[in-house]
This record gives structure tokens, sequence and C-alpha cells, in this order.
């Protein structure tokens, strides 16, 4: 049980780092809080994108806007949010044992889901967001990239970029695997001409300090195990 939770925490982390997709925000501006005071408006130094900090933050505000940024974001957010609360079911089923009460369960995993909404701050995020768009582009560049995302292109290209992402996943993703899997028997073939090259079991390289507990054979779960050594007492 414990394992089926960490992996799920793990799944979450990699879901929320998913998220940060480039297309959504339109009816929430990032907060007013979030825009540098009067004092600290000074001109742009050399090197540093055009306009005042405040001028860039206020056209960054106005280019997530034209981009519907939030609400793209929310969207997506929330896609996961179901796929979530399923991994999280199926995380806990093995709690359905007559042990835990089934309102206990059901508890367990409405406060697994909210847990993880609530860390994920969607309205932080669109703020982070805006500074970075800020910190990068120029004023001119920002309202010029506003202006594109109120064209007809510009709202398709926000409307269809899940699409587009999807399909470029579904390109992407094997050729991903084909070559992690291509890499690996390079590694294969020199373990087996270089047999005695690494005193160590057979295996995928790993970094000093970790060691590496071969799969399980065919038909049982075959994600290999691989264990930090505890460190060493203090003296």
């Amino acid at each position: 049980m414990k394992r089926h939770l960490l992996c799920l925490t793990a799944a979450m982390c990699v879901l929320a780092a998913c998220s940060k997709n480039p297309s959504s925000s339109q009816t929430a501006q990032p907060a007013a809080s979030s825009a540098p005071s009067a004092a600290t408006t000074a001109a742009a130094k050399p090197g540093v994108p055009g306009g005042t900090e405040a001028e860039r933050l206020a056209a960054a505000q106005d280019l997530i806007r034209a981009m519907t940024y939030r609400d793209t974001l929310i969207a997506v957010l929330e896609q996961q949010k179901t796929q979530i609360a399923d991994r999280i079911k199926g995380a806990t089923a093995p709690l359905a044992n007559g042990k835990v009460k089934p309102e206990e369960l059901a508890a367990l995993r409405k406060n697994m889901v909210d847990t993880y909404w609530n860390a994920i701050k969607p309205d932080d995020l669109v703020n982070q967001y805006t500074e970075v768009y800020a910190h990068i582009f120029t004023v001119d560049e920002l309202n010029g990239m506003a202006e594109f995302y109120r064209t007809a292109a510009g709202k398709a290209l926000v409307k269809h970029t899940q699409d587009v992402s999807k399909k470029i996943g579904e390109i992407f993703g094997p050729r991903m695997q084909a070559a992690v899997m291509a890499a690996q028997k390079v590694e294969r073939d020199f373990m087996a001409a270089h047999p005695n090259a690494m005193a160590r079991p057979s295996g995928p390289m790993l970094p000093p300090g970790l060691h590496y507990t071969p799969p399980p054979k065919a038909g049982t779960n075959p994600t290999p195990t691989v264990v930090v050594p505890p460190a060493a007492p203090s003296k």
C-alpha cells in the first residue's frame, strides 16, 4: 500500500509539472499586489527588456488575458484532477478490505484530491507566469503578442493548442521510447562485449551510491527497484 501511495505522489508531481501549458488566461488578472511599487519603476537598465517594470508587468497582464491563459490552465488542471482522482482510487483500493469504513475511505480520497488541487494554486501560477513574460519581453513585444492573440488566427491558436500538443505527444512519445530502448541496447551490447568491465549485476547504469535490483521474471511487475543506501550515522 505504501508503495502505491509513493508512486501516486510521484505521478502527482509529474502531472503538475506537465500542466504548464502556455495557452491560458482570460478573465483573471494576476493579483495587483504582485505589481512593483511606484518607487521601483525606474527606467529599464541596459540588457533588461524595454519599459519600466510596471509597464512591462501591465503589458504582460494584458497578454495573459488575451491568451485566455487562466481559463485554459484551469481546464487542463481540472482534467488532471479527474485523472488524479482515478489514480487515488486505484492506489487506495487495498483499503477497501472491510477494515476501513467506506465513508472514511471516501473522505481520505477526497482529502488527497483536495490537497493536490490546493497545492497547485492556479492563481499563483498565473501570477508567476505573468512575471516571466514581463521579465523576458519588452513592452512593444508584449503588446504585439497581445494584439495577435486577439485576432482570429491568435484565437484559433489558443483554441487548438491542446489538440496540437496531443498530436505532437503521439508523435514524440513513441520516438522517445524507441530512442531510450536504442540507447539501452548500446549499453547491453557493450556490457556483453566487456563482461568484466564492472563488478555489478546486469542492469541500467546508475549513479554512484545506488545499486540495482534486477526486474522480476516475466508476468510480474517489470519495474526494477533502485535503492538508496542509508546514510552513515553521524559521530
